[in-house]
């Protein structure tokens, strides 16, 4: 990473948000600041630990061009105050667009060379296609109910504490006995799962309803009291209802955007042919690599042909 950055780039960049052309005692080398904010950040490291990483370590020292291994901190840690104060979020988004716009620019301009001078020199790689995993388990449908009922319990409870209300009467401890009762066994057969699955269809509408009529009866000032991600995840539950049921209506285990995850219902599943996981999770994404720079030429959250 050290070799493949543009860092006569970076250090112009940086040194045209600085302000000391006419005064002060001038800057720290804008490599080492930039290679030690990318080290902090992408480790998650704090001010003190960055600079204690930096010191241990000599690939960490070469990154940030030191020509030798040093013993010594590279700065002292307060100095990160003063480089928050004169780069932030924005300044590095924009130094970084504007890196981009100047590889895009080098690219036009080699494109342009090779036609005319048919130089190889410009290095295209070829475009590919993948799905990037979002870290989700993998859930079974009776995994998924389970949740459901878990999270509109939770949200009843919550609400009537709120509005200081009487406890509502969930089916959540008869939902939580059937889902255990299949998860504990050795072998499950599919008679025992497609059991559980009915039951705890049951018991999850009869709690969505339970919730549905508290709002109904007591306003929508008790829906809005949830937050955005909690309306979200009620919505979700409630869509996720209906798909399993009609898959165990028809006897099926997939449906068009099946929800996989009540907590991040935009996932979706991708079955890719891996040996060691089929199936895989997360946003799908066609990318082309222009010398060493991957682009994102498209990206979705739903299952689409991706270029090989």
């Amino acid at each position: 990473m050290g070799d493949i950055l543009p860092w006569s780039d970076i250090k112009r960049l940086y040194n045209a948000r600085l302000n000391n052309g006419k005064r002060g005692a001038g800057n720290k080398l804008a490599r080492m600041i930039i290679g030690t904010l990318l080290i902090k950040y992408e480790m998650d490291l704090s001010d003190e630990e960055t600079i204690l990483a930096i010191q241990e370590n000599p690939y960490m020292q070469y990154f940030v061009d030191f020509s030798e291994f040093a013993d010594k901190p590279i700065f002292d840690p307060s100095l990160f105050v003063t480089i928050r104060k004169r780069l932030g979020t924005n300044d590095f988004n924009d130094m970084g667009v504007s890196l981009l716009k100047i590889q895009i620019e080098k690219y036009r301009t080699a494109s342009q060379s090779k036609k005319n001078d048919k130089d190889d020199s410009f290095a295209i790689g070829p475009g590919f296609g993948t799905c990037t995993d979002a870290e989700v388990s993998y859930l079974t449908d009776i995994d998924l109910l389970h949740d459901g009922c878990k999270v509109i319990n939770c949200y009843i409870a919550k609400s009537c504490k709120r509005f200081s209300l009487a406890p509502l009467v969930t089916h959540y401890k008869s939902a939580r006995s059937a889902y255990l009762k299949v998860i504990k066994l050795k072998k499950r057969s599919k008679k025992a799962i497609r059991a559980g699955k009915s039951l705890l269809l049951i018991y999850l509408i009869r709690d969505l309803h339970s919730f549905i009529n508290l709002i109904v009866t007591h306003g929508t000032q008790l829906f809005d009291s949830l937050n955005c991600y909690e309306r979200k995840v009620v919505t979700a539950v409630i869509k996720m209802h209906y798909q399993q049921l009609w898959m165990f209506k028809d006897d099926t285990y997939t449906c068009a955007d099946c929800i996989i995850s009540i907590f991040q219902s935009h996932i979706r599943s991708i079955v890719c042919g891996k040996l060691k996981s089929p199936t895989e999770f997360g946003v799908k994404i066609d990318a082309g690599i222009v010398n060493g720079y991957t682009f994102i030429d498209h990206h979705s959250w739903d299952i689409m042909n991706l270029r090989i």
